[in-house]
């Protein structure tokens, strides 16, 4: 489900930048980084306090996380499909206490629509879209374009997003993400 889910957001974004008939066209990438949470549920156990004094508990679970990497992006004026490859942490959290941490690996992606705001050498513009890395994710924020030279830019945004429970989970998480790099206007 989660592949045919990830091939349906790739072939979107084609068609949809493909569709549109911009002129303004660029590519580009950078590093960027990637935290929050991934889910959490209420998870219930039995306590043993003596001979015939069994009391029931409920304890709350999350899972955290927290990634750097490397991202791509390829963007008409108002679409923008980026990929990116995430490395870092995971961390299980119960009753807000650190159990475990492991490493964890991601492909990390998204499809954002934009309305810029052309402000000379730069540019601004709001970002609203989907996601997807282990599960899907709304995605909101806003980013900037600076122009350096030529038609080489800056690109910098900051999104926050909030994830949807996945199979192991009762609620998602919220996290956020930051990118940053470079691009060149075709």
């Amino acid at each position: 489900m989660a592949k045919k889910g990830l091939l349906a957001l790739i072939l979107a974004a084609l068609f949809s930048t493909g569709v549109s008939a911009q002129s303004l066209w660029s590519l580009g990438g950078g590093v960027l980084f990637d935290g929050g949470g991934i889910g959490s549920y209420e998870r219930q156990r039995m306590l043993w306090h003596g001979p015939g004094d069994m009391r029931s508990t409920t304890d709350d679970v999350s899972l955290r996380s927290f990634r750097g990497g490397v991202w791509g992006f390829a963007d008409a004026r108002f679409v923008e499909l980026s990929v990116g490859f995430l490395y870092g942490w995971e961390s299980l959290h119960i009753e807000g206490e650190d159990v475990s941490f492991r490493e964890s690996a991601s492909l990390d992606v998204s499809l954002l629509g934009k309305i810029p705001f052309f402000l000379g050498r730069a540019d601004i513009f709001p970002l609203l879209g989907i996601g997807y890395s282990s599960n899907f994710r709304f995605k909101v924020g806003a980013g900037a374009d600076i122009d350096i030279w030529h038609r080489l830019f800056l690109r910098a945004s900051v999104l926050g997003s909030y994830r949807l429970a996945g199979d192991r989970f009762d609620r998602g998480g919220f996290g956020i993400t930051v990118k940053a790099g470079v691009g060149r206007r075709m």
